[in-house]
């Protein structure tokens, strides 16, 4: 599972360069929609290196709650963002997956403090 994340953030990561460049040099558009397509390109390369962070962190820990948050930083990437790019490229009409990403990408966050909360109990008790 942690092959396809890294897999799955590198090509987030790759893409939302490639994005940025098409928008900035090649995209005709409004600027209201240009607006949002770099909110989104913002978001998906803030969060490509959350999906990093939490893979280093959670390193080789068998227990799943440690992957969770690189799991809901990926999904709320390809629904936060890609809901504004398929609003705005392809006229999709994607309701609230854009909402919804960003709340799967604020548990995202949780996860990690929840994780992190364990990281910290767990080096205490060991100690270091």
């Amino acid at each position: 599972m942690t092959t396809l994340l890294w897999t799955g953030v590198a090509l987030l990561g790759g893409s939302s360069v490639l994005l940025d460049a098409w928008f900035s040099h090649g995209l005709n558009t409004t600027p209201d929609v240009m607006s949002s397509l770099k909110t989104a390109i913002y978001y998906q390369q803030l969060n490509s290196v959350l999906v990093i962070i939490s893979l280093i962190l959670a390193g080789k820990s068998p227990r799943f709650i440690h992957i969770l948050p690189a799991w809901c930083f990926t999904l709320g990437i390809i629904a936060f963002s890609g809901g504004i790019y398929g609003k705005h490229l392809m006229a999709l009409n994607t309701g609230m997956i854009t909402p919804a990403g960003g709340l799967i990408t604020a548990l995202g966050w949780i996860l990690l403090a929840v994780s992190g909360l364990g990281y910290i109990q767990r080096s205490r008790q060991s100690g270091f």
